[in-house]
């Protein structure tokens, strides 16, 4: 029995020391599930932080990646700047050539510029003198356009002076055959003799121009047209017999008989001078732009009946071996004499 009592105390014993151990087990093994929940959630904490980590990882790689890139176009951009700077270097040392050369350039010009102030400051003096020439020669100018002013003025005179004297030569023209009709007329008519006689030849000369009419006297007064007093001719052929003269007697006399006459009325005509026609400061426009009015009778241009018109004249009317109609066409182409 009390191998029995002993054999329970130490069953109790153990048994108790087994509680003991049991419990202890329970609470160790209570510590360890909680440190085992612990260190699983760390370790899920981990693995986030290993999924942060790697995602870290991957965008590093990615950013070194870039930055690799980065570097490597930068490593280019330098080499293409070294190559730029020595391509600058090499134009820096040719600038400085070309500054070197053009203050060279510059200084040069100075001295230029300095001789050309000199020779502005001289043509400064000879555009002066020049300037002075042509204000001269503005006075000059006017004054030659006011000696034009005045030409043409007495431009304006002579051509007004012109067209009277080309009336006055026309009119002239026609007195003169008027005139010289009538003194061929009187010229031939001093042809016969008192008795009524010609030579044969004349007889034929001079029928059916101017009829026989025996003058008594020798000496004919005419009232010629368009002269100021009647003019008196006398013939100078002899009463007695007008073949005791010559051929070159008889030639003077019908010059004397067409000449003389004619020259006494130029003696008596004139013409206005230019110069006392016209006065400075006196120009009238009605006056010397529009013909003058003046005589109804001109003189005529080459001053009267010449010489050898003259002598033509009487050469055709003393050759006794012209027919009637020579003598007709010489007095027809009488204006001819008279260019």
């Amino acid at each position: 029995m009390s191998d029995l009592i002993g054999d329970i105390v130490a069953k109790n014993s153990a048994d108790d020391i087994l509680r003991d151990q049991y419990l202890t087990l329970k609470d160790e093994y209570g510590r360890l599930h909680q440190e085992h929940e612990l260190l699983a959630r760390r370790a899920a904490a981990l693995e986030a932080d290993l999924q942060d980590l790697q995602g870290n990882y991957e965008r590093t790689a990615a950013a070194l990646e870039e930055r690799e890139q980065q570097v490597e176009s930068l490593v280019s951009e330098l080499r293409e700047s070294d190559a730029i700077m020595l391509e600058l270097k090499d134009r820096h040392d040719s600038l400085e050539e070309i500054n070197d050369r053009l203050v060279a350039e510059n200084r040069r010009l100075d001295a230029d510029n300095k001789q050309h102030k000199q020779r502005a400051f001289e043509l400064e003096g000879e555009l002066e003198r020049l300037r002075e020439n042509a204000e001269l020669q503005d006075r000059m100018a006017q004054r030659q356009e006011d000696t034009i002013t005045k030409l043409r003025l007495r431009l304006n005179i002579q051509e007004a002076d012109n067209e009277e004297l080309s009336v006055r030569a026309v009119e002239s023209e026609q007195a003169r055959r008027v005139y010289q009709t009538e003194y061929i007329r009187t010229a031939m008519s001093s042809l016969w003799d008192p008795a009524g006689r010609t030579r044969p030849k004349d007889r034929a000369l001079i029928e059916g121009v101017i009829q026989p009419s025996a003058p008594a006297v020798s000496s004919v007064t005419t009232s010629l047209p368009l002269m100021s007093r009647p003019v008196s001719t006398t013939a100078i052929v002899p009463a007695s017999d007008p073949d005791a003269l010559s051929y070159s007697e008889r030639l003077n006399q019908l010059t004397v008989l067409t000449e003389a006459p004619y020259q006494a009325q130029l003696k008596n005509q004139s013409v206005t001078s230019l110069d006392s026609a016209y006065e400075p400061g006196t120009y009238d426009p009605d006056r010397y732009e529009r013909r003058r009015p003046g005589p109804t009778s001109g003189l005529p241009i080459g001053g009267g009946l010449g010489v050898s018109a003259t002598h033509s004249l009487a050469l055709q009317m003393l050759d006794t071996s012209m027919d009637l109609g020579s003598l007709r066409g010489a007095g027809a182409g009488f204006g001819g004499f008279y260019t």
